[in-house]
């Protein structure tokens, strides 16, 4: 799903908290020309992905018209809960 369709859906005083797989790219690598499973997964890492999302994933949460904010899940989990669900990693915590 594409961040303006999230924009889009959420309604005007909802929340949304969102969770992407983000690789060390400084802009999200995106090629709509790839549409086999094989290619995709050479690509993207996955067979049913389109991109891989950089360091300006908030700037695209941004450019379609959400307040974002990143946060680490360490800002609201302890140790044992990030290692019990593998949650060490970024969420975007977006509201219109």
């Amino acid at each position: 799903m594409r961040t303006r369709d999230f924009y889009r859906i959420l309604t005007h005083s909802g929340k949304a908290i969102l969770l992407v797989p983000l690789f060390d790219l400084k802009t999200t690598y995106e090629d709509f020309s790839i549409t086999t499973p094989e290619g995709r997964l050479e690509a993207f890492g996955q067979s049913d992905h389109v991109r891989k999302y950089g360091d300006d994933f908030i700037d695209r949460l941004k450019s379609v018209g959400f307040i974002a904010r990143e946060v680490e899940s360490s800002d609201f989990l302890d140790e044992h809960e990030i290692i019990s669900m593998n949650a060490r990693r970024k969420f975007f915590i977006c509201e219109k």
